[in-house]
């Protein structure tokens, strides 16, 4: 049996709100930004070097968007065809999907630019950022 709709939509609706309040404080203020590039200028200066670029650069490619459409199919369709679990793997397809479009949602309402280039190791796809 599922819980009652209220229950399991009252806390994430919440958090989601919680999370963009503090996103529009961090984004539009002073508070935190100018520590923020200090310490991204620290980390690029001290720490990076060859073999953290590349692993970094690694990471970014599986994390990007193509990277995860890529592994959200393999996912579902392990799901579908190795498991033969449909309603599992429409589930997991419904609830990647939804919090995809929520994170895309909140960057749009918070609208904070992304840091300067020269803090970047690949070029930026979108022209938000999250704090």
């Amino acid at each position: 049996m599922l819980p009652q709709i209220r229950h399991w939509i009252r806390w994430p609706v919440l958090l989601f709100i919680a999370v963009v309040m503090f996103g529009l404080v961090v984004a539009h203020t002073s508070l935190i930004t100018p520590h923020e590039l200090a310490a991204e200028h620290s980390v690029d200066v001290q720490v990076r070097t060859g073999i953290l670029t590349t692993v970094a650069k690694a990471i970014a490619d599986i994390a990007s968007p193509v990277g995860g459409i890529i592994i959200l199919t393999l996912w579902c369709l392990w799901l579908l065809v190795i498991r033969r679990q449909p309603a599992k793997a429409i589930a997991v397809f419904v609830v990647v999907a939804v919090g995809w479009n929520i994170a895309e949602i909140a960057k749009l309402i918070v609208a904070r630019n992304r840091p300067p280039v020269e803090f970047s190791l690949l070029p930026e796809t979108g022209s938000n950022s999250f704090p």
